[in-house]
C-alpha cells in the first residue's frame, strides 16, 4: 500500500490514523488474519471474516466502500475496518476519547426508530489496534 492511500483517506476523514492501524494498513491490510477469534465483552467468542483495506478486486473489501456503506449508521467517528460472517463490523474509533479503540458493531441491534448515529450497538473489544490483534486467537 502506498503511503498516499493513507494520506487520502486521513483527509478525507480529517484525521491523522493511530500508528499501530497506520502501519497495519501500509504493511498487511487486505489479508484474512490466522488468528481471527476475539471476545466480545459480555458476549462471547466471534471472528473476524476479513480486514478491509483501501483497495481490493473487490470493491466491497475497501475502506471507502465501507465508508459508504454505514454513512449515517454508525458515528461519524467510527471507520469500518473489518467485518464478521454475520455482517457486523469492526470499527475503529478515529475521535474522541476512545481515539484508537476498537468497537464491534452489531446490525442486529441497529436502531430503527432511534436516529443516528446510534451508539447503543458499539461495544467496546480492545483500546488499540496492536492489542485488538494480539488478543486474536
Amino acid at each position: 500500500m502506498e503511503e498516499n492511500a493513507v494520506l487520502v483517506l486521513e483527509g478525507f476523514l480529517g484525521v491523522k490514523l493511530p500508528e499501530d492501524y497506520r502501519r497495519y494498513l501500509l504493511e498487511d491490510s487486505n489479508k484474512r488474519p490466522e488468528k481471527n477469534v476475539f471476545l466480545i465483552p459480555g458476549q462471547g467468542d466471534d471472528a473476524i471474516n476479513k480486514f478491509f483495506s483501501l483497495t481490493s478486486k473487490n470493491k466491497e473489501e475497501t475502506i471507502p466502500y465501507q465508508l459508504n456503506q454505514y454513512k449515517n449508521r454508525m458515528p461519524e467517528e467510527m471507520l469500518p475496518i473489518g467485518n464478521d460472517a454475520g455482517g457486523n463490523i469492526i470499527a475503529l474509533s478515529t475521535k474522541g476519547k476512545k481515539r484508537g479503540g476498537i468497537f464491534f458493531w452489531d446490525h442486529d441491534r441497529e436502531a430503527d426508530q432511534e436516529p443516528q448515529p446510534y451508539y447503543e450497538n458499539l461495544i467496546l473489544i480492545s483500546d488499540n489496534f496492536s492489542s485488538f490483534l494480539e488478543q486474536l486467537k
